[in-house]
Formats: C-alpha cells, sequence, structure tokens
C-alpha cells in the first residue's frame, strides 16, 4: 500500500511538471523557435507580456440567476449599431437585455428579463438608464456596453465576463480603464477633504 500510495504521488509530481514545461513552452514558443532560425536571419524581438491586474470578484446574486448568461447569438459589428426601440424583438434585442441587466445589476436595481422582446419593462428600464434614449427612442447595443463597462470601472468591479469576446472589446476596455482611474481618483479626493 506504502508503495502504491509512493508511486501515485510520483505520478502526479511527474505530470505536474511536465504540464508546466509544456505550459512554458506554449508562451514562449516565438521564442524557442527563434532559437532555430539560421544566424543571418534576425530573430524576431520578443514581445512584453501584459501585467495581469486581479479582478474584484462581485459577490451575490443576479436576479434568479448565479452568474449572468452569455447569449448566444454574437451580432456582427453593423449590428451593434442598429437602432433598438420599444416592440423590437429577436436576437439583438435580447443582446441588448443582457447589457440592461448588467448596468442593473451596478446600479443594485431589479434586472428585467432577457426574453428578446423590448416590451414596456425594458422600455421603462430604458428610460431609467439612459437620458438619450429619452431624448431619441432608441438605443443600440454598442451604447448599452459601453454604459456597463463604464459602471463597472467607476464601481471599481471586475470586467464584464461576456463582453471580453465582443468585437468591439478594445474599445470597452479603454472605456473600463478610464472609468477606473475616475473611481480611484474620487477615492483618493474623499480622503483629502
Amino acid at each position: 500500500m506504502a508503495i502504491k500510495q509512493t508511486n501515485n504521488k510520483k505520478m502526479f509530481l511527474i505530470g505536474g511538471i511536465i504540464l508546466g514545461v509544456a505550459g512554458l513552452g506554449y508562451l514562449y514558443r516565438k521564442q524557442i523557435m527563434g532559437l532555430f532560425k539560421p544566424k543571418n536571419e534576425p530573430i524576431e524581438p520578443i514581445e512584453p507580456i501584459e501585467p495581469i491586474i486581479p479582478e474584484p470578484i462581485i459577490k451575490g446574486v443576479i436576479g434568479n440567476d448565479n452568474f449572468l448568461p452569455t447569449p448566444k447569438v454574437t451580432p456582427k459589428t453593423s449590428d451593434i449599431d442598429k437602432k433598438l426601440k420599444k416592440g423590437d424583438k429577436g436576437d439583438l434585442a435580447k443582446q441588448l437585455q443582457y447589457n440592461i441587466r448588467e448596468i442593473q445589476f451596478y446600479l443594485g436595481v431589479p434586472q428585467i428579463k432577457a426574453d428578446g422582446n423590448l416590451g414596456p419593462a425594458s422600455d421603462k428600464a430604458l428610460l431609467s438608464i439612459s437620458t438619450f434614449y429619452k431624448q431619441n427612442g432608441y438605443w443600440t447595443i454598442r451604447k448599452a456596453r459601453e454604459t456597463a463597462v463604464r459602471y463597472a470601472g467607476e464601481k471599481g468591479l471586475r470586467f464584464p465576463i461576456y463582453l471580453t469576446t465582443a468585437e468591439n472589446v478594445k474599445d470597452l476596455q479603454k472605456i473600463y480603464q478610464t472609468g477606473l482611474v475616475k473611481s480611484r481618483v474620487g477615492k483618493f479626493t474623499k480622503f483629502g477633504n
């Protein structure tokens, strides 16, 4: 029995080492391949790795869900600028509702259902969230995403996970970072007074 346990521990240790080496090999594959190039070819410079900033964990339950589900259909870039208004239905309406739910979570108000129908509940939620919607009668997925990440940044919360694969993620990350800076500056000025 003692021999069998020792062998299992050794196997786990060896397996862990192999996985670690394989992971490092994958991360630095370009640099490793550069070692095998002929000497007359220039070696590509090593790209710096962006630091990983730990994200705060949001505790609590959103509505009756334990998480905010990712929509099944990701709209194309042109679709995120489509004007959505009361009465619209379909996948784009559902995508907009997911963003509205995220904003409502950050504001601490009850979330609407994401059923793909921009009915009275969605209209009421948009009227309370957006002055742009009040003035123009429509909202876009782009505006909803930007509002959600701005709120997340200003509250010092994590970047919304469902937007990490959005086609405009780089723009959203900039807005999020601006919100984070704003929230940190606000914290410092409160202590200074």
